[in-house]
């Protein structure tokens, strides 16, 4: 059976209005001179994915300057669509002229994992995973992958999806009210701080029960104490399982 600690979690939710606002405030460390450009021109889920990290560095109390050699990933269900209709609208209208050469950099699916890692001054591996239906136990499981090949002294794994999955139409503007959940997890088995929650890999001969993907929600419940447990049985064997150590509920950054 396989484990990781995590020793750091943070929530956020937003809804596009207030992710927007978001693209105007000054990044956190004002050295980093391209941060700015790069929240600016950021996904939505980048954005609430760095919401979600500033959450677990308050709740954990952590400075940002002892976590430069952390790692990053970000796993989100579908991230970039709103970006790439828009760039398929004015690519029709205007021809490659219309196309910004900020597109592939701020809306690819390692994109979010480059940002944090650029804002915050990040230094670990950086990318991203998943990009679909089945991007929390892809995240999860490549978080634990990582931070078993104690190739930094953490990974953040952060995961992001909307609900309802937003919905662009031909102009690249969002036909639908949806709301941008994030949640980040700290996973280290260097760090000295106590666990909050521990993920296990447990593996089974048994033949996995029918589910469909992992909602992150339901994930987002649990960590909030909402929930009285979770696990998920993956399509090829095993099962994933979270449990609580003592784990307060958090607030939910807006």
């Amino acid at each position: 059976m396989e484990a990781a600690r995590i020793v750091a979690v943070g929530v956020a939710q937003a809804n596009l209005a207030e992710l927007a606002a978001l693209r105007r405030q000054k990044p956190p460390l004002p050295q980093q001179a391209s941060a700015s450009l790069a929240i600016r021109h950021a996904d939505e889920h980048t954005l609430i994915a760095m919401q979600a990290f500033q959450q677990a560095l308050r709740s954990a109390d952590w400075d940002l300057a002892a976590l430069q050699e952390w790692g990053v990933l970000v796993s989100s269900r579908f991230p970039g669509r709103l970006g790439l209709a828009s760039i398929f609208h004015r690519y029709e209208k205007l021809g490659p002229v219309g196309v910004s050469p900020m597109f592939v950099p701020t809306q690819a699916l390692h994109a979010a994992a480059g940002t944090l890692s650029v804002v915050y001054a990040l230094q670990g591996p950086n990318f991203g995973v998943g990009g679909g239906q089945d991007h929390v136990c892809e995240g999860l499981l490549a978080g634990m992958a990582l931070d078993a090949d104690n190739l930094a002294p953490g990974i953040w794994v952060i995961l992001t999806a909307s609900y309802p999955n937003l919905l662009p139409d031909t102009q690249g503007k969002i036909s639908n009210d949806s709301i941008l959940h994030g949640l980040a997890l700290g996973f280290s088995s260097q760090v000295v701080a106590p666990s909050l929650l521990d993920l296990q890999l447990r593996r089974t001969s048994a033949t996995p029960r029918s589910a469909g993907p992992a909602d992150l929600l339901e994930l987002i419940d649990f960590v909030n104490g909402t929930r009285r447990s979770w696990e998920y049985s993956l399509p090829g064997g095993g099962v994933l399982e979270l449990n609580r150590a003592a784990a307060p509920a958090l607030r939910k950054a807006s």
